[in-house]
């Protein structure tokens, strides 16, 4: 196009594949001699798993293999960005072990010659589990003596931090009036046309890795895939198809884009995992969620003498790649475009809570 673009209409040159079904997704590609996953996911918010057999799955028609906790304990597990040094990153194993902490937890994973017969087979695991009292909500994450759903965390605060500017007390104190105002936000789910998935294959012939995936970050996928299975990340190709919706949601490696690309390196055959529609519900990282506590000191003549505020967020059960973002940058913007002398509040104390998706956290300044 040439001469001045403001107020003319862009020919578009996406569109005719699309219209004519003739666009590849990450389900489209074919290799022959494919293999496909299916996963056992808990329904409890939060037990132990008392018992895990996989002989009955292991025995079943076109299953090549069965792998649960134990089987993968030596891989690693995508790890989030650390938005601040006080930052606590809990790293659950890909798959369950002793103890699941939300509804859809992967505790096993089913391999067969076609989706069909892997989702069979996983109907044939049979998992006990003893369940423990979930914590839903703030208060129940961060009351004295909740149970830290990480031991090795300590408790379940996940991103402290703390802005500070002036003497909010005496601002408070010296004001003529106070406003407090609590906003809640709705949690949402993205629901994209086309759930996630991803497909792996080792080259024999080159010993190059090649990963399908509906993903909006390729090279993060590449990057985190290798250090989670110690496989060379110059010797990983990453290929993101037509992606059928992402809205953030898949710019973060999960759990599965790792267990596959394992499997395909263990099994010397391609692998696939496709999410169905409730398992990508389930499993895939929501947003939002937040709430915020807010007060301002008023003076006599309506000028803003302080704020402070408490802000909360959910982060789920596996922090993803600037799965806090959202809380950080709610808190970080918090006076906008006004002129706050005096303001003190915290980066959203963010718990871990034994829910579908997460709980709340709370903090004062």
């Amino acid at each position: 196009m040439s001469g001045p673009h403001v107020g003319r209409p862009l020919r578009r040159v996406e569109d005719r594949p699309l219209l004519v079904g003739a666009g590849l997704y990450t389900d489209d590609v074919r290799l022959p001699g494919t293999l496909h996953v299916a996963v056992v996911r808990s329904p409890h918010a939060h037990a132990c798993l008392a018992r895990l057999d996989v002989a009955a799955a292991r025995g079943a028609p076109g299953v090549v293999t069965v792998v649960a906790g134990a089987d993968v304990a030596h891989l690693g597990h995508p790890r989030p960005n650390r938005i601040v040094p006080s930052m606590k990153v809990p790293l659950p194993p890909l798959l369950a072990r002793d103890v699941v902490r939300g509804v859809g937890e992967p505790v096993a994973a089913v391999v067969a010659e076609s989706m069909s017969l892997a989702r069979d087979a996983a109907e044939r695991v049979e998992v006990e589990y003893e369940p423990l009292p979930p914590l839903a909500g703030a208060a129940a994450a961060l009351a004295p003596g909740a149970p830290a759903l990480f031991e090795a965390l300590g408790d379940n605060l996940v991103l402290p931090h703390r802005w500070r500017a002036g003497d909010t007390q005496a601002a408070f104190a010296a004001a003529a009036h106070r406003v407090r105002v609590e906003v809640q936000q709705p949690r949402l789910s993205a629901m994209a046309m086309e759930p996630r998935g991803i497909l792996a294959w080792h080259d024999p012939a080159t010993g190059e890795l090649r990963l399908w995936a509906s993903t909006q970050a390729p090279f993060r996928v590449r990057a985190d895939v290798a250090a989670c299975i110690g496989f060379p990340e110059s010797r990983i190709r990453v290929v993101a198809p037509l992606v059928g919706g992402g809205f953030g949601v898949k710019g973060s490696p999960y759990a599965e884009d790792v267990l596959v690309a394992w499997l395909a390196l263990s099994l010397g055959r391609p692998v696939k995992w496709v999410a169905t529609r409730s398992e990508d519900f389930l499993t895939t990282q929501q947003g939002r969620g937040g709430s915020i506590d807010a007060e301002l000191a008023v003076s006599g003549d309506g000028r803003i003498l302080g704020l402070r505020a408490r802000v909360l967020f959910p982060l789920g059960t596996r922090l993803t790649m600037s799965g806090g973002v959202p809380a950080w940058n709610a808190a970080r913007t918090m006076p906008g475009a006004y002129v706050v002398p005096r303001r003190a509040w915290k980066q959203p104390h963010s718990s871990r809570a034994a829910e579908r998706r997460g709980a709340s956290a709370r903090s004062w300044p």
